[in-house]
């Protein structure tokens, strides 16, 4: 199956930096980057959001790089994280984050979170796509979780990058996407930041004594000085069809 694809316009923002508390939005922010975990407006049963660990970046430190506000947005509570880009491995940069969300006591049903990534590039490549999941385990013991998903590109809460650096969003599955994909061009040159809203939903199976551990992660690929963009594409087209 083909990823659905949005080629649409995106919402804009004056300032880019430390702007996820007064999204224009009904969705609770946070911010990579500057990243940003959020809660979308179904109730106010997520209490806390807590990073357990991260990987792929070490110049990350949970400590000083996120915040957790329980009054975050429209009385929706939400994580913040802030990380800047300031290198590549051979294959990009893969960052994990696993997450753990607590809700209040006695509450059921599924919960919906997301994030608000906002990505400063401080490296000197030039990246052209970027790449979101959604599951649970880390490394070699990543997966899916059944009814763990993205809310997708028909949905009330769309992914989207806001500030026009990858225009064209795909996604792995018509209504319950586990991946996202966004492309340029322009892409993310040296210096500029781009924001990402992502949506996603947490199913009631997942909690156990109120507590949800996730595994958010992001694939920041920059173009290979030796591959032609057309190249690069058809690179990445092989990679989904690999994955599915």
């Amino acid at each position: 199956m083909e990823p659905i694809v949005n080629n649409g316009k995106h919402r804009k923002k004056g300032n880019t930096m430390n702007t996820s508390l007064r999204k224009p939005s009904m969705f609770v922010c946070a911010a990579l980057g500057a990243v940003a975990v959020c809660a979308l407006p179904v109730d106010a049963a997520v209490i806390d959001m807590e990073i357990l660990s991260v990987t792929g970046d070490p110049n990350f430190d949970p400590a000083t790089d996120s915040f957790f506000d329980a009054n975050f947005h429209q009385g929706l509570a939400g994580m913040g994280m802030t990380q800047i880009l300031t290198f590549f491995d051979n294959d990009g940069l893969w960052m994990e984050f696993e997450i753990k969300i607590t809700r209040s006591a006695g509450s059921s049903g599924e919960e919906m979170v997301a994030t608000d990534i906002d990505v400063t590039n401080n490296t000197n490549q030039h990246v052209p796509s970027m790449h979101f999941e959604i599951g649970m385990g880390l490394g070699a013991n990543y997966q899916e979780y059944p009814g763990l998903a993205f809310k997708g590109l028909t949905s009330a809460f769309p992914p989207n990058e806001l500030l026009g650096r990858f225009p064209n969003v795909s996604q792995n599955l018509p209504s319950m996407p586990t991946e996202i994909w966004f492309e340029g061009p322009p892409g993310l040159a040296p210096g500029d930041v781009a924001d990402f809203w992502l949506a996603f939903k947490i199913p009631d199976s997942k909690f156990v004594n109120d507590m949800a551990t996730i595994t958010f992660r992001h694939h920041d690929i920059p173009t290979p000085a030796s591959i032609s963009l057309l190249g690069f594409s058809a690179l990445l087209a092989t990679r989904r069809r690999r994955r599915r």
